[in-house]
């Protein structure tokens, strides 16, 4: 594959080419991991069983991407069967978006 440029823009992003994620199967609401090696940045998609965080944030991020790999009755299916088993809890005040 040819070299592609890119400029950042004034919030720090670029976008990766279409041609470069459809090649590594990224998708929207996939999980990279951006790390500095040699000098270099490296940019690499993660799969949820390589994320050992026990964040809020990486807990949703995981149920998403679980979320994405189901069928829409099956994902149906777990949020009514999430909202039975909560719809009596009374929950904490927070950010919990």
């Amino acid at each position: 594959m040819k070299a592609v440029y890119k400029v950042i823009d004034n919030q720090g992003r670029i976008v990766i080419p279409k041609e470069i994620r459809d090649k590594l199967h990224i998708n929207q609401g996939d999980i990279v991991e951006i790390k500095i090696e040699k000098e270099k940045i490296k940019i690499e998609k993660l799969d949820i069983t390589q994320l050992n965080n026990d964040s809020i944030e990486s807990f949703i991020n995981t149920m998403i991407a679980s979320a994405k790999k189901m069928d829409r009755e099956s994902l149906l299916r777990i949020m009514g069967r999430l909202f039975e088993n909560f719809k009596d809890i009374e929950f904490k005040e927070g950010n919990h978006e």
